[in-house]
């Protein structure tokens, strides 16, 4: 009796028309790689369905064999993407009519055998299973890196679409593999993982757009929010662990926000999720996968001829050596096969001959081979590579390959500038790009032909630090980091160690930190060593490290503010003459603050003085300009734009840069004060085009509200984090025409943090709009600011009637210790009750009016310390008559009270201390409210015009 053959598990994508992965020797394997990873699907036992819309119909002209087609009526709400809706997959599953589905991206190989797909459909019954995929960067290489942060396969039961709706994602566009599990899981489906390698991936350049990233995000985090608004009991679990993870959620949804948010989406279905041994029980090897050019029908890879040999010795040869990866061996095969050419062909041109050269030095330094081994390989004479050698001695090869071919440095005269803006020149300099490519080439070749500013960034970081020496055999580097990154490999090439401060999410297992780093070699992860600042401390030394590089912006990760915080953080780790290497966002057009190096910064030299007095010399005057041919490309009528390369933000322009400094002293503790006091005067002056309109964007002049407006809330921002001291936010506005008087209140300006904790705040009538700017003093003390810094501080800025004005300026400046600015004003945030009644900026109380309440508030949260009130208050009635009661109140217990009579009102101000006590403090570093309580007591008139909370 034969045994019936398992129907196929119908996996839905959508096949492009036109794939490209781009090889390192200048191939492209796009077309092989896309039917290797169909012809895999069918192997592992899965019907491949491909889902178009109508009219690119036309645009498949070589359909695949063995794939079902479909082509469905483009509606309104898809536009004009090329890529299909997750919704419009949903229904080609639908009319398909298969009990059971899955969603595979069109690139990714499976490594399985014929019962994977019976396998996987038999683990998602009653539920949602999903699968990870591990990224190569090369066709050969049998390992890989496990890609965490997304989800490639989905397999779920016919009925999950009219289970959870739709959000209007895109296959392939970022999001969608977050959403499908969260909306599952808040629909009460069982998730499930599949643990283990499921999935290959050939790595290749990002492919979605930021401005996209950024609205998808912020999508779903809304989708989130309302499912938990709404009552679901997941959902709101999940928010509960969102907030407790991240903190309280910004105004403002940006890059860094998302970003954790992602990472914790990630954390939490994966927790969610009942691991599936599947992978194990099919066989896969962990964490060695079988190579792609394996698992192709016929293989596709073309290495043919003597490269094809030399592939075969060099495995037989890894097998017996240790400490060495087959990946990077594989890759030399490559070299060879390229540098054997070069050297047969006789190369003539300068061109050709740095190609010769890029490809000798990784070779020898990588093979830890002799003349003669070498020769052995390559089929190369001795003659040969002595001329090669030659060659290399008499030009002036990089100063990387010098010194993997044990050659002197040799100083070029003709170094670009290292402080300054990205160039498009460098992609066509031939030795800078073999310097990138012999760092990054596996896994950042697409990223070069792209030009992107990262790769950019990166090499120039690397270029720029050994131009400085700070590379050497005994020389140590730090970096301080955020985000996983290949650059930290590729330094453990040039020092005897590296440390990274990770200021992200910490890893928690030792392989975990492998791949982190993004490496599985040995002799790098041998030098490698991972910190984290609240647990762990980098080892300085006994004289400091050689290098400190701080890429992807992490310099700027909280903003300027921060930026300096982070810069007295880890100068004092740099020995006396070591380099700090930073890679940056540089704001060319603009002036609001944010994680870049502000443009006036730039061009007015104050970021040299700044430098100085942290101890550090800038190693080249940084230059603020974009060159032409530069602007050329990146401008909004370039011909040709290198999308990628910058970074528009709205209307400004961000270019990547990188900054050079070398340290020349030691900074003592007054030395470090006054560098704060000075880091942070940038962040003084005008704040209007900072902030943020309710509607959206950002403040192009002047910010109207017309008579009648209703009240509420116009402006916020800009999330600024200041040093312990006093300031003065000053308001210029002019009142417009309206119905109410010079007495009617117009707008209100409040400082507080995200979590609502006032500094001061000040309700502004009609009356004092048009001249002299309004103040709102508030004060940050050391309390404040535990880490040298305050919480984000945001500037709330609300119409509060019917008197019409306009905005024309909000600026910061900063007021003398100890003047009057230093507190929060109360009044205009504490409740009225009673007879109290509002009269301009005072409340007043007549004096027939009942005893009882009239103020109270404002349930502020307050850090351990001592404080005092002070109430402005004037009295009419007898001097002996009783005119007010006040008392402080912490969680609803009186901790002072006082009485007054009409004659100790004319004395001055009512002054009351009190103390907030650690034993008072909770967990989250604060008291309970803080409440003042003003009562009438029926014998007199009473007028507050004043209420003051200061430090005491």
């Amino acid at each position: 009796m034969s045994t019936p053959i398992p129907t196929p598990l119908a996996a839905f994508t959508s096949i492009p028309p036109r794939l490209r992965r781009p090889l390192r020797d200048g191939g492209d394997v796009g077309p092989e790689y896309l039917r290797a990873c169909i012809a895999s699907w069918r192997r592992c036992g899965l019907e491949p369905h491909s889902v178009h819309y109508e009219d690119e119909r036309a645009l498949i002209s070589d359909p695949l064999p063995g794939v079902v087609y479909h082509f469905l009526p483009r509606r309104p709400e898809d536009g004009a993407n090329k890529k299909p809706r997750i919704a419009t997959l949903f229904a080609a599953i639908a009319a398909a009519g298969v009990p059971r589905a899955g969603i595979v991206n069109a690139d990714i190989l499976l490594a399985g055998g014929p019962g994977l797909g019976a396998a996987m459909e038999a683990s998602a019954a009653g539920g949602l299973l999903i699968g990870k995929r591990c990224d190569v960067a090369d066709p050969f290489d049998d390992a890989g890196l496990a890609y965490e942060l997304g989800v490639d396969l989905f397999v779920f039961d016919a009925d999950l679409p009219g289970r959870i709706g739709d959000m209007g994602l895109i296959l392939g566009e970022p999001w969608w593999d977050y959403w499908v599990p969260l909306a599952a899981a808040f629909a009460d489906v069982p998730l499930r993982q599949v643990q283990g390698p499921l999935a290959l991936h050939l790595k290749h350049p990002q492919a979605y757009s930021q401005a996209l990233w950024l609205a998808f995000g912020r999508g779903l985090h809304r989708y989130a929010l309302d499912r938990a608004r709404g009552g679901n009991g997941t959902a709101e679990a999940f928010a509960a662990a969102r907030d407790a993870a991240l903190g309280p959620v910004p105004a403002e949804l940006d890059d860094p926000y998302l970003l954790r948010f992602a990472n914790f989406c990630v954390r939490w279905i994966d927790a969610r999720c009942t691991p599936v041994p599947l992978a194990e029980d099919l066989g896969f090897g962990q964490p060695a996968f079988t190579p792609i050019g394996a698992l192709t029908d016929p293989p596709a890879w073309p290495l043919g001829g003597d490269g094809a040999a030399l592939l075969e010795r060099l495995g037989r040869r890894a097998a017996g050596r240790s400490g060495r990866s087959a990946p990077r061996l594989r890759e030399t095969a490559l070299l060879l096969r390229t540098l054997r050419g070069a050297l047969d062909g006789g190369a003539r041109d300068g061109g050709a001959e740095t190609d010769a050269a890029a490809l000798a030095a990784p070779l020898l330094d990588l093979m830890d081979a002799d003349a003669g081994e070498i020769a052995a390989l390559t089929g190369a004479g001795a003659p040969a590579l002595a001329a090669l050698r030659a060659r290399l001695e008499g030009g002036r090869a990089a100063p990387r390959l010098q010194g993997m071919l044990r050659l002197p440095l040799a100083a070029d005269p003709g170094a670009e500038v290292l402080n300054g803006m990205a160039t498009v020149r460098a992609w066509e300099r031939p030795d800078w790009r073999h310097y990138d490519e012999a760092h990054f080439g596996r896994l950042l070749a697409a990223d070069i032909q792209h030009r992107s500013g990262w790769a950019w960034e990166h090499a120039q970081l690397l270029w720029g630090a050994e131009r400085l020496g700070a590379f050497g055999p005994g020389r140590r580097a730090l970096v301080v980091a955020r985000l996983p990154d290949p650059l930290y490999v590729a330094l453990t090439e040039h020092v005897a160690a590296v440390e990274v401060l990770n200021i992200g999410d910490p890893p928690a297992t030792p392989e975990k930190v492998a791949e982190w780093c993004q490496t599985s070699e040995l002799p790098a992860l041998a030098k490698l060593r991972l910190v984290h600042g609240a647990e762990d401390a980098p080892d300085r030394g006994a004289d400091g490290f050689d290098l400190v590089v701080m890429p992807h912006n992490t310099l700027f990760a909280e903003g300027w503010a921060g930026a300096g915080a982070m810069l007295e953080r880890v100068v004092p780790l740099l020995a006396p003459g070591g380099v700090l290497a930073i890679g940056a966002n540089a704001l060319v057009t603009g002036t609001r603050q944010g994680p870049w190096i502000p443009a006036g910064t730039l061009s007015s030299g104050r970021l040299d003085a700044l430098l100085a007095r942290a101890g550090l010399r800038a190693a080249a005057p940084f230059s603020a300009a974009l060159d032409p041919a530069t602007l050329d490309r990146v401008g909004p009528d370039a011909a040709a734009p290198i999308a990628p390369f910058a970074a528009p933000d709205g209307p400004d322009l961000l270019m990547p840069c990188t900054w050079f400094a070398r340290k020349e002293a030691a900074t003592g503790a007054e030395g470090w004060r006054e560098f704060r006091e000075a880091w942070g005067e940038e962040l003084l002056g005008p704040q209007l085009g900072a902030m943020r309109l309710v509607g959206g964007g950002h403040p192009a002049g002047p910010v109207r509200a017309e008579p009648g407006y209703a009240p509420g809330l116009l402006l916020f921002g800009p999330y600024l984090r200041l040093s312990p001291g006093s300031y003065r936010l000053l308001l210029s506005a002019v009142p417009l025409d309206g119905q109410g008087g010079p007495e009617r209140p117009a707008l209100s300006v409040t400082v507080t943090t995200p979590d609502r904790r006032s500094f001061g705040s000040r309700r502004v009538n009609a009356s004092l709009l048009g001249g002299e700017p309004v103040e709102i003093g508030f004060g940050i003390t050391e309390v404040d600011a535990p880490g040298g810094l305050s919480e984000p501080l945001e500037f709330l800025v609300s119409a509060e009637g019917d008197a019409g004005f306009e905005i024309r300026a909000l600026d910061l400046a900063r007021a003398a210790e100890g003047s009057q600015a230093l507190g929060v004003d109360l009044l205009p945030q504490l409740s009225l009750a009673g007879s109290a009644r509002r009269e301009g900026d005072a409340v007043a109380v007549d004096a027939q009016a009942p005893s009882g309440h009239v103020l109270y508030g404002p349930y502020l949260p307050l850090p351990a310390g001592a404080y005092a009130v002070e109430l402005a208050l004037r009295a009419h009635g007898q001097p002996r008559a009783h005119a007010v009661a006040v008392e402080i109140v912490l969680g609803g217990e009186v901790v002072a009270e006082r009485r007054a009579r009409v004659a100790d009102l004319a004395q001055g101000p009512l002054r009351m201390e009190f103390r907030v006590g650690p034993e008072e403090i909770g967990p989250n570093g604060t008291s309970a409210p803080f409440e003042l309580r003003v009562s009438h007591l029926g014998e007199a008139g009473l007028r507050v015009e004043g209420a003051r909370l200061t430090g005491g």
